[in-house]
């Protein structure tokens, strides 16, 4: 209980981290074959994590993935396109290529894109399949008795948010203790919206609306100026008509991404334990297809909780109150940053 209580590891080694670039480049094949609990051989040891990434497994991987991969290597591949798009005007002005109009938009994209699947982010994070073996039930204890020191030694922590996000007990519990890992007064609200600069909500839809907007918006100037249209006037209409649908489902995304906070409002301040939903539970503790038995994640977010908190009303009462404040400041101001949107 004393270890729990410190937020220590049962031991050194089991605090394990992931390199972001190997879950960028190796996650969607170990997913297509069914391995992913292979990552786990990806992950090493360490002494302190970047950030902690917190999700559902509830929701699409994809989504997820996209998310990811723009929030850890967009800023890198807006920064080499825009160098490429750059040079390649550079080279257009001394004739070494024609038409610069027509070839800066092509090379930054292409370089955006390509940066975006190949850049080596050597940030450390803490991705719960990768992090905590799945294989082994002694290891898959010790991950889990052990989150206290995954968390505490996370410098960030990283919400991949979804409508589900807030039924899970495990979620709530690891934001819930990021939290408190950081020893904020109760419910001092400009104190935890404070810590909340080292908490960020990320709804798992803005990384793949971005990414295919970008694209999307890539390919239709890229047309234009290759069909050397003449602006005036059937040039704009033309790109009006073709940018329009694009800029409907964007706006449905944000009204209804706007519309969803007041829902999660309702589910935080009504969150109690026992309406939580846990998978180990509703598998019956049995591995699918094996039937191998499960570790009850359970019955350890209890020990935790009440090692971490005092008690379950303790705990939900800081869901309720820090939680809440951090979750709705960070989906009302955060979501459409001007650093995610260029």
């Amino acid at each position: 209980m004393e270890m729990l209580q410190s937020m220590q590891p049962t031991r050194p080694e089991i605090i394990r981290g992931i390199p972001a670039f190997r879950v960028v480049q190796k996650a969607p094949q170990r997913w297509l074959q069914g391995k992913v609990n292979q990552l786990y051989a990806c992950s090493e040891v360490t002494t302190e994590l970047d950030e902690f990434w917190s999700h559902s497994w509830r929701t699409k991987m994809w989504t997820k993935y996209a998310s990811v991969i723009f929030l850890t290597n967009g800023l890198p591949a807006f920064l080499v396109g825009t160098l490429a798009a750059l040079v390649t005007g550079g080279l257009c002005a001394a004739r070494v290529l024609p038409a610069w109009y027509v070839w800066c938009t092509p090379a930054g994209s292409l370089a955006y894109y390509l940066t975006m699947l190949c850049w080596r982010s050597k940030k450390k994070v803490f991705l719960d399949i990768a992090c905590i073996s799945q294989d082994d039930v002694r290891l898959k204890a010790e991950g889990l008795i052990s989150m206290g020191a995954f968390l505490k030694r996370s410098k960030s922590f990283l919400v991949l948010w979804d409508a589900t996000y807030v039924s899970r007990l495990w979620c709530m519990f690891e934001m819930a203790a990021f939290l408190n890992s950081r020893e904020s007064d109760k419910g001092a609200q400009e104190k935890v919206l404070r810590l909340a600069e080292s908490l960020v909500v990320c709804p798992v839809f803005v990384g793949p609306a971005l990414l295919i907007g970008h694209l999307g918006l890539c390919m239709l100037f890229t047309l234009y100026l290759f069909s050397q249209v003449p602006l005036f006037p059937w040039g704009a209409v033309f790109m009006c008509g073709l940018a329009f649908p694009c800029l409907m489902l964007f706006a449905f995304a944000v009204i209804a991404h706007c519309r969803s906070i007041d829902v999660i409002q309702q589910q935080v301040r009504n969150f109690t334990i026992d309406k939580s939903w846990s998978q180990c539970c509703s598998l019956g503790h049995a591995m699918p297809g094996s039937g191998a038995p499960m570790v009850c994640d359970r019955a350890i977010i209890l020990r935790c909780i009440a090692a971490w908190f005092g008690s379950t009303k303790s705990f939900e009462s800081t869901v309720r109150d820090k939680v809440q404040t951090v979750l709705v400041h960070q989906l009302t101001y955060h979501v459409f940053s001007y650093l995610r949107l260029i």
